[in-house]
């Protein structure tokens, strides 16, 4: 990704962005495994994910840039699988959220599962007597 020797050090300033685009990854993590995703957010989430993947693919772009030629030329890096992953799951977000759950839809959820619970109480003692 940085044009660096290969027996010399990185910078300090690309160590730091390197470990600053790791932390925000780290902080990613269980935020999208952890949040129930539904249609209004999960779009928000979705466009974000979106602008990631074009700032990923700006970024592998710009590095390959010919100023004298004015040319940007394709060279496989990480930057276009972190974008594929980016659009994958903004995909995923966008098109497979959960339902809308509103009060009274828990509510009847809450009773047919305490009528089901009812039901096989006097079911077990049908069988005991």
């Amino acid at each position: 990704m940085f044009d660096i020797e290969p027996d010399s050090t990185p910078p300090p300033a690309a160590r730091f962005a390197v470990q600053f685009a790791g932390g925000l990854l780290l902080l990613l993590a269980p935020t999208l495994y952890v949040v129930r995703w539904n249609k209004l957010n999960g779009k928000a989430a979705a466009f974000g994910f979106l602008m990631a993947t074009l700032n990923s693919i700006a970024i592998a772009l710009n590095m390959d840039y010919d100023v004298k030629g004015d040319v940007y030329t394709f060279v496989p890096r990480g930057w276009y699988v972190l974008a594929a992953l980016f659009v994958s799951t903004a995909f995923h977000l966008a098109f497979n959220a959960n339902p809308m759950l509103t009060s009274a839809m828990l509510l009847e959820e809450e009773k047919a599962r305490a009528e089901e619970k009812l039901a096989k109480k006097r079911a077990e003692a049908e069988k005991k007597a």
